[in-house]
């Protein structure tokens, strides 16, 4: 529920489109895209759990480093970092 008015909102946000929605072949602004991806990866409960405790970082580190790293042209290694140092925070 809800994820064909997130896509709608999120294509319809005005701003440079860098980013992919995981959707398809449509790039919207960085913020969309970091904001309709996590709601996919929720929706179809793509997530990780840590041991410790319930954690879902991978929900939000990876389509929000995804979006950044493809708007600023950031290379695999930098985003296999980013990633990394997003779910150790």
């Amino acid at each position: 529920p809800g994820v064909k008015e997130v896509l709608g909102f999120s294509a319809d946000e005005a701003g440079r489109p860098a980013s992919l929605l995981w959707t398809g072949s449509e790039r919207v602004p960085p913020r969309s895209a970091a904001f309709a991806n996590s709601f996919l990866a929720s929706a179809l409960d793509f997530d990780s759990l840590h041991q410790v405790g319930v954690a879902h970082a991978d929900i939000i580190v990876v389509p929000t480093a995804v979006a950044v790293a493809e708007d600023v042209g950031a290379s695999g290694k930098t985003l296999v970092a980013s990633i990394a140092a997003g779910d150790d925070v």
